[in-house]
């Protein structure tokens, strides 16, 4: 009965089915940040105009407007995530009780007399009984637990991506309006 359960577990789905979920999350993250890219880096730059008191040569506050202009890709911090960590914990107890339990007992009577002049000096008396008590146990149990655990975290950039936001953070201009 155990080792029946035992074989009948679908461990393939139990472990794989989880670890190809993990891996298609994975590429599916993947997507989505070249995704974004692909959308900022079509985007027209924007500008930014601020207002802000300086002192002049002389020390006398004057108003300067500044213009920033700048990639949208400068602004926008990109998700990276990662999967950091995959954990599949399975548990499956399986436990079969059988008992048995029989118990018999006999018991015979009767009895018997004889006539005329032996009955004074011989008597008979016979008991017979049987009594049988039978009982079966069997149990079976079967459970199982399964706990998957996936982290993700969010990582560096990678050195694409470095170089990439590099580029953008250089092509931010500022002027005087």
């Amino acid at each position: 009965m155990t080792i029946q359960a035992l074989n009948n577990l679908p461990l393939d789905k139990l472990i794989g089915e989880p670890l190809f979920a993990v891996a298609k999350a994975h590429m599916e993250l993947s997507k989505n940040n070249i995704e974004i890219l692909q959308n900022l880096s079509n985007e027209p730059n924007k500008t930014f105009t601020f207002t802000r008191e300086e002192p002049d040569s002389n020390g006398t506050p004057v108003t300067k407007t500044i213009a920033v202009t700048l990639p949208m890709l400068a602004l926008i911090d990109i998700p990276n995530f990662t999967l950091d960590q995959f954990k599949n914990e399975f548990t499956f107890n399986v436990s079969s009780i059988q008992e048995d339990l029989e118990t018999k007992k006999g018991t015979l009577s009767g009895s018997a007399s004889a006539g005329g002049l032996i009955s004074k000096f011989v008597d008979f008396k016979l008991e017979a009984g049987y009594d049988k008590t039978s009982s079966s146990k069997s149990t079976d149990s079967e459970n199982g637990q399964l706990h998957i655990t996936v982290t993700a975290k969010k990582t560096g950039q990678s050195v694409g991506m470095k170089n990439l936001m590099d580029a953008a953070t250089k092509s931010i201009t500022t002027k005087e309006v």
